[in-house]
């Protein structure tokens, strides 16, 4: 009953130091924005909370108005946060974040520093309030007590200290002025200390039980952050002591498809670095998967955790775009845009981009813009400080396998996967991330390399190989206004380099496309039987928008050497009659330009002339 509660409060004996322990704490902890920002400092301020005398009735009733004023402040707090992590005491809070246990304290999160500021203003005021009300009531009844016979005479008579028991309570020993003068008393509950005791040593001997949730959480919560999307973990085995985990039945949710899996495993082991875990870092010393797949269908929709980032594209000048070669060119762009996607996230992790060169303040201001967009996509008290962490990256995997992949888009095919040094702060670590593929039928390898996005640096590049493609099937792929360009065989497909001026998915170089044993019609040109024929055709530009540019001199010496020499004469017959055409309107432009050009004039010379004049208009532009 409420009035029993209130009567313990103010008969009890309730000091200010127990009134204080309890506003302090429960606000602490109403102010903290989740479990899974904070999780050891939640635990720590439970634990206080039955080791320190507080009164746990005071605490219970602050706790829900606290937690109202902490949801009605979360802004501020995140304001407040950030500028004591990333301000003036910017080195006491990297310290603390990359300290053993005090890791797992949330020290990293705006809100919940800001929330510890807002909770100390909420606890003392709330406290101090509540123990000057206690006083005065106290005060009154004291002098009542002592002063008054009238007073004494009715609350000696039963039937009201029956009413008295029955609605306020039981009456500690002692007079209200003597408990006036106990301000402090025993600040340790022994109780509370005989749970903690027994709490803890419970926890030890149950670690591996009690950590599993944790390092589920831990594990889906960084999932979910890369992945964007619904990540499920099924049943969780943990070794604490083998530095072992078992996890069943794993299933990351498609960001751009939420009806299917992006990837799902049957079983996943790894072996992992139990010291890093005492500085919240889940390092993966090897991790095995089996019994995966990607693009299958999912029972449940999975749910979208944070926007989708758009790759930043730039448009290259030359060549043709994707449309003008594929009919289903969106559905191409939006299969290596998503390719694009998860390169990012393998070579800058989540790191904040801070180009060389810049002044402090403009990476002062880089990443503020960076909080601030963070803080509209997935809300204030999800964003953390993660420009703090030292040393090792927060989530790494060393060497990853995945054996027998199947992937919807490949039907028939099992792929391979190794990865090597995969994280989430890529800088911190020596060798750059790693991703190899191969098919188990050998049609279809992939090759990349991140040295660039590591400590030591070095270049970042690409290799790519499918070979045996139907070349029927490519042709119908390809937009073409009468036959299909080629017809029968085979086709494979080559690409490897370095990305453009070291821009990660940016590509810059050949994709060399063999036929073996096909025949080939180019439109206006003719048809040839080719028993190979390689045909380099340059890419330019993002991965997922390239522009792409056939040279006919190449496409020429390509027949050529391929044994289509009526072909290559034809091409080249038909570069030469597009000159002559160009000559002749340059010709033309000459003649009205006032320039008089003899009858008879070789083309080479109409060609000076041009390349003379243009050359003097530029010097004069220069000038």
């Amino acid at each position: 009953m409420i009035t029993r509660k209130l009567g313990k409060f103010v008969r009890g004996n309730a000091t200010p130091l127990q009134i204080f322990l309890a506003t302090f704490l429960a606000s602490w902890l109403a102010f903290v924005p989740a479990f899974s920002a904070a999780p050891g400092l939640v635990v720590g301020l439970g634990l206080l909370l039955l080791l320190f005398n507080a009164n746990l009735a005071v605490a219970g009733a602050v706790f829900l108005p606290a937690r109202l004023a902490a949801l009605a402040l979360v802004e501020p707090s995140f304001a407040v946060g950030r500028f004591l992590v990333d301000g003036p005491t910017s080195e006491l809070f990297r310290g603390l974040i990359n300290a053993p246990v005090l890791a797992y304290c949330g020290f990293d999160n705006y809100v919940t520093v800001g929330g510890l500021v807002f909770g100390s203003v909420f606890g003392l005021a709330t406290g101090w309030i509540l123990a000057r009300m206690l006083a005065t009531v106290r005060r009154r009844l004291a002098g009542l007590e002592e002063g008054s016979e009238r007073y004494k005479r009715i609350a000696s008579k039963l039937w009201v200290r029956a009413f008295v028991f029955v609605f306020v309570g039981k009456k500690a020993k002692g007079g209200y002025a003597e408990r006036l003068e106990k301000r402090f008393g025993n600040p340790i509950r022994v109780a509370g200390a005989v749970i903690v005791v027994l709490v803890l040593g419970g926890a030890y001997l149950a670690q591996d039980l009690l950590a599993t949730p944790v390092l589920t959480r831990t594990l889906q919560a960084q999932l979910e952050s890369a992945n964007g999307a619904t990540v499920d973990v099924g049943a969780v085995e943990l070794d604490l002591g083998g530095g072992r985990l078992v996890v069943e039945r794993l299933a990351l949710a498609d960001p751009d498809d939420l009806s299917r899996d992006l990837f799902r495993s049957g079983r996943l082991e790894a072996d992992f670095d139990t010291q890093g875990l005492l500085e919240k870092r889940f390092v993966v010393d090897r991790l095995a998967i089996s019994g995966a797949s990607s693009g299958e269908q999912r029972e449940t929709p999975g749910v979208r955790t944070k926007p989708a980032e758009a790759p930043e594209t730039a448009e290259e000048p030359g060549g043709r775009s994707l449309e003008d070669y594929l009919k289903d060119a969106d559905l191409w762009r939006e299969r290596l845009a998503k390719a694009r996607e998860w390169i990012d996230k393998l070579s800058r992790g989540e790191e904040p981009a801070s180009p060389e060169g810049t002044t402090p303040r403009e990476q002062e201001e880089s990443l503020r813009e960076r909080l601030e967009r963070q803080a509209r996509e997935v809300g204030f008290a999800r964003v953390f400080a993660t420009h703090l962490i030292e040393e090792t990256p927060s989530f790494a995997i060393t060497e990853l396998a995945v054996d027998g992949l199947r992937q919807a888009s490949l039907p028939g095919e099992l792929l391979d996967v190794r990865a090597q040094n995969l994280s989430t702060h890529p800088s911190l670590v020596a060798a750059g991330p790693r991703v190899s593929v191969r098919s188990q039928s050998g049609s279809l390898n992939l090759d990349l390399g991140f040295d660039s996005a590591s400590a030591a640096g070095g270049e970042s590049t690409y290799a790519f190989r499918y070979a045996g493609l139907s070349a029927d099937a490519m042709a119908a792929r390809l937009r073409s206004d009468g036959k299909p360009i080629v017809r029968g065989g085979t086709l494979d497909l080559g690409l490897e380099g370095v990305w453009k001026d070291g821009r990660i998915g940016y590509l810059d170089g050949p994709l060399v496309i063999t036929l073996h044993d096909s025949i080939l019609d180019l439109p206006e040109v003719g048809e040839a039987p080719v028993a190979r024929f390689d045909l380099p055709v340059h890419l330019q530009g993002p991965l997922e928008a390239p522009r792409v540019r056939v040279d006919k001199e190449e496409l020429a010496r390509a027949l050529k050497q391929a044994g289509a020499d009526q072909l290559a004469r034809r091409v080249d017959e038909e570069r030469a009659k597009l000159e002559a055409q160009a000559l002749e309107k340059a010709g033309e432009l000459l003649k009205d330009a006032g320039i008089e050009t003899p009858e008879g004039t070789p083309a080479a010379d109409v060609k000076k002339a041009v390349d003379g004049i243009l050359g003097g208009l530029k010097r004069r532009n220069d000038g």
